[in-house]
Parts: structure tokens; sequence; C-alpha cells
């Protein structure tokens, strides 16, 4: 079926095509994705790369692409300019391609730019080659970098760059897309009265986005557990489909460590178990570190896994399963590999994702997002906001609605200051 583009997005299409490099950016149910496929579709697509900061985030791309029928391998940033020095030796991370050794392709995009700190961002405008053209995709309204700057929101706000806006939220989006456009306003949204997630459900399609209110910590989790059984009955499944995604790691009634412990009990209550091992046969996981680590056969000496010979980069925010667990170490699922990770290690390299935090969310996408709502003042509308986009079908949030819609008056994303903004602009 062929699609027709809006006016903008037209207009978006005519500033890519004309410049060699362009920021691409637009809320959600605004269609980037639909118009770089478009654009890309009648291209020679063998030399472009594709790429993101996080494994999650490169497999939304790919997956994106793919149903809007353009097919594209996509990686990490970290990997794609394959390290060669890691960046926990206190010296930074080296890359074969650099300032020297420019990247053979002559199309690069890369997604979810807003995660991008200043020093990823250096490395990899470093490495492209004259003459390359590049699109830089994201969504400036999401939680700064985890890291120092904010590079893409800079670039955008000095005017000195090429930047194709896409700022029209598509009538039928659904509900989580325009509420998504209320919170970037900073205005209150209604939920949906009731679920109905056909795309002539209500005035702006599928209606899926509903608020459950709880007082209390606990009334949010007890809610919780009865949310995910209705969502199985809607067909999905909590391990592949749904993400439970929460403000903070350990304080506060809903943080990450209680949420995970509860909802390990709940969805994989049979998993294999060992003294002392925090985790389960079968849980799901989040890998916490970027590394490049020994990959290891599922077949091995005495029912466990041995080494393969052969190795493979794992990106900080991957997800997972556990595969097989003893007393002393874990083996984990990512992609296509096993890997391990010892004692000393599985708390800091692993950690379980059946309940994730906002920031590690970043450029993830699930068809049924569950947010928490927290009552803490370092959450804002970024936060918020991110939260809730990650939602791909269906989005239930918990808790109190007026701490919610404080929340979404709050914005300190501005606090950052780099100065890149006007170095663009004295250049411009």
């Amino acid at each position: 079926m062929t699609i027709k583009l809006t006016e903008s997005q037209l207009a978006a299409v005519d500033v890519i095509q004309r410049n060699k490099f362009t920021l691409f950016t637009g809320p959600p149910g605004s269609g980037k994705t639909t118009t770089l496929s478009h654009w890309l579709k009648d291209l020679d697509l063998s030399k472009t790369w594709c790429m993101a900061p996080t494994g999650r985030a490169a497999q939304r791309m790919m997956e994106s692409f793919g149903e809007a029928g353009v097919s594209m391998a996509a990686k990490t940033i970290h990997a794609s300019l394959i390290p060669i020095r890691s960046g926990y030796d206190g010296n930074g991370w080296g890359f074969y391609y650099n300032s020297e050794q420019h990247m053979p392709c002559e199309r690069l995009i890369v997604d979810e730019m807003s995660m991008a700190d200043n020093a990823t961002t250096a490395a990899l405008l470093q490495a492209v080659a004259p003459g390359t053209q590049v699109i830089l995709i994201g969504d400036p309204d999401q939680l700064p970098p985890v890291g120092k700057g904010r590079p893409f929101l800079d670039m955008i706000e000095s005017k000195a760059v090429p930047h194709a806006k896409l700022t029209e939220i598509h009538r039928f989006a659904g509900r989580i897309a325009h509420v998504c456009g209320r919170i970037n306003a900073g205005k209150s949204f209604e939920s949906s009265a009731k679920l109905n997630l056909d795309k002539n459900a209500g005035e702006f399609g599928p209606e899926n986005l509903r608020h459950v209110e709880r007082l209390t910590g606990n009334a949010a989790l007890e809610a919780l557990e009865t949310l995910i059984g209705k969502v199985r009955d809607r067909g999905f499944d909590p391990f592949q489909d749904m993400q439970v995604i929460v403000s903070r790691n350990t304080e506060g009634p809903v943080n990450r460590k209680a949420v995970n412990e509860r909802l390990q009990r709940l969805l994989n209550p049979n998993g294999t178990r060992i003294e002392k091992c925090p985790y389960r046969v079968g849980d799901k996981v989040m890998c916490l570190q970027n590394a490049v680590r020994e990959t290891w056969n599922d077949i091995g000496y005495n029912n466990l896994p041995r080494k393969d010979g052969g190795s493979e980069y794992t990106a900080n925010g991957e997800s997972g399963s556990v595969q097989y667990v003893s007393p002393k170490e874990i083996w984990c699922r990512f992609g296509d590999s096993t890997l391990r990770f010892a004692r000393s290690s599985w708390d800091s390299q692993v950690t379980l994702a059946y309940a994730i935090t906002c920031h590690k969310s970043q450029g993830g996408g699930w068809p049924v997002v569950i947010y928490l709502i927290d009552d803490t003042r370092l959450n804002d509308r970024s936060l918020v906001y991110t939260a809730i986009s990650r939602s791909k079908s269906l989005c239930l949030t918990i808790g109190r609605k007026n701490t919610l819609e404080k929340q979404i008056q709050r914005v300190s994303v501005l606090e950052r200051k780099t100065f890149l903004r006007e170095m663009l602009q004295g250049v411009a």
C-alpha cells in the first residue's frame, strides 16, 4: 500500500534530501519512521549504516523500519565504531573508526540521539568521512543523556544545523500519542475512560492509555499484579510484550529493586533457583555495562555451558534472560549469545529487568508499558513524557494523578549549560 505523506512530512524529506547533515525530530505519532522510510525505499542502501546509543534502541530501529517496508541492520554506536580500548580503564573509550580512520559508509542514520552525551557524539562525528550524509533522529523532549552534556538539543537550539521537524500528531495516532503531546505542552490530560484498542475506538483512534488511581505505594503494587493478569487476558505476553517502568532504583515504595523482587515471584515462581543467588532460570534481565565478553556454548560439562572461543560486544541496556545458574556464576542469553557473569559481577553488570527505571527505558519501546507514579521531587516533565512515550499499543499508569500532573509542570533540563549552542552559532 502506498502511503501519502502530509505537507509537513514532504517538507521534512526535502530538508533531508538537500543537506549532508540534518537533525530530524518529532513526537510520537508524527510519523518520523514513515517519513524517512518513504524517502529511503527507492535508494541504494548498501552503504547506509544505522545505529543508536543502546542495543534496545538499535533493535527498535530495525523493527520500525521493517514494519515500514525498509530492511536495514542497526547496531549500537559503540559497536559500530568497534571498541579497541575499554572505557572502564580510566583512559576513556578507543575506537577503530576515529578521526583518522573514517567509517566506510555513504549515509549514516542515527536514532534516539537525545540519549547521546558529549563524549559519544564526539566519537561518532569524528569517525564520519567527509561527504557522508548524516541524519540524526531524536526527540528533544525526552530525558537528557545520563552522561555529560546535551549535544542533540544544543544543535537544535543553535539553529545552525539544518532541521527537519514534524509537529503534527496524526489524528488517529491513539490516545497515547495525544497525551504525550499534552504533556510536552505542560497541560493536564484525560486518560481513556475504558480501554479499547480498535483503531476507530474514539476521537483519537485507539483508547489505549488508562490511569488507575491509587493513593499509596502498597495499593499501587497490588493493582500492578491485578493489571498484569488483565494484560495477559488481552493476549499480551508479560515477558515479551510488557515493561514496567519506575523512577528510582532503591528509594520509595515503588522502587526498581522492590518491584522486581515482587514481579519475579509473580511471573517466574518456578524458575530453577540456587541458594544465595538472586536470579532464577527464566528471569528477565538487563546488561548494565558496555563490554566485549566471551561467549559460551549452551551445552557443556555437568549440564553447564563452556567457552566456545568467541566473543560478543554487549551494550548497557540490552535485555536478555537467565539460562543457567550455579552458586558462583550465572549465564544469560543476550540476542544470539550466551554470556557468563561471575558472582563478583552479577550485581554490577546484570540486573533483573521485570521493572526498569525510566532512564534505562530510553530508546526502547514495548507493546505494553505500565508506569508506576512515584511521589518524588526528582521527577519532571521529561521523565513522565519519556516513560509514557515508550508505549506502542497500551499504557497503564498507576498511582496519584495529582502527583503526575504536578511533575508535568516541572522542567529541569534547561539547567544544563555546555556552551555548545553558542559555539555552533559562532561558526554558522
